[in-house]
């Protein structure tokens, strides 16, 4: 019996330190004030995007890279549209971007979300938002 009490206190001081550590790399993500306003001006330019698993039965679930890995809250900030021409047999895709937020409502992180029609979408982040989100 006293063997599991060593395990259990092992298991809560490792599970703490892991909480411990990812709340540090939280803390050193750069602070956004205004997530929506930022998306919206955020230029992907330059910037290296991150990979996101996606996945799921029920359409597409996106968990946080972050323990406890979250289902992230997809939310549209900016509206694609899908346009296609064709001229001389090529297609070209004249789509706008659509851009989103994937939050990650227990870190109160977010990755931006850039997407065209019939491309995959590209994520960057994390970015830390100032304040909690609704």
């Amino acid at each position: 019996m006293k063997w599991l009490k060593k395990l259990i206190v092992v298991v809560i001081v490792l599970v703490g330190s892991f909480f411990v550590w990812v709340y540090l790399q939280v803390r050193a993500l750069p602070m956004v004030e205004d997530p929506a306003a930022f998306v919206r001006t955020f230029d992907p330019v330059g910037k290296q995007s991150v990979y996101l698993q996606t996945g799921g039965w029920e359409g597409r679930t996106i968990r946080s890279p972050l323990f406890p890995h979250a289902v992230l809250i997809l939310t549209q900030v900016v509206g694609e549209t899908c346009h296609f021409v064709y001229e001389s047999g090529q297609e070209k895709n004249l789509s706008t971007e659509g851009r989103y937020t994937n939050r990650d409502p227990f870190w109160n992180v977010f990755w931006v979300e850039v997407g065209r029609c019939l491309e995959g979408p590209k994520f960057f982040g994390p970015y830390q938002a100032a304040r909690n989100w609704p």
